[in-house]
């Protein structure tokens, strides 16, 4: 099972933000330990702050241990939009970027 915490502040965020996050955290931990006992392997994923996983095994403790130490972080900055940069004429390109040279002797 993936459990994802989305940890990133977004710069707007309001008073409340903070609130919410602890909230968040507490609702994937009680997840997480419900499906540990249930015998499932479980695995918290942040977009910022790491990852761990568990099992019956290795216990819940992982896990809580990771979320009590989880912080914020600030969300990246959005960065303006690039054009796109023009073919060079007399080729042409494929979706993984330029297309290949022809052999040569050949036109």
């Amino acid at each position: 099972m993936k459990l994802q915490l989305d940890v990133q502040r977004p710069e707007s965020a309001k008073d409340d933000w903070a609130t919410q996050f602890e909230r968040r955290i507490r609702d994937v931990a009680s997840r997480a330990v419900a499906h540990i006992k249930r015998g499932d392997s479980v695995s918290v994923l942040t977009n910022g702050a790491g990852s761990v996983r568990a099992d019956r095994n290795a216990g819940a403790d992982p896990v809580l241990r990771f979320l009590a130490l989880v912080e914020a972080v600030p969300a990246p900055a959005s960065l303006p939009a690039v054009p796109a940069a023009a073919p060079i004429s007399g080729t042409t390109t494929t979706r993984g970027g330029a297309a290949p040279e022809p052999p040569a002797g050949v036109a």
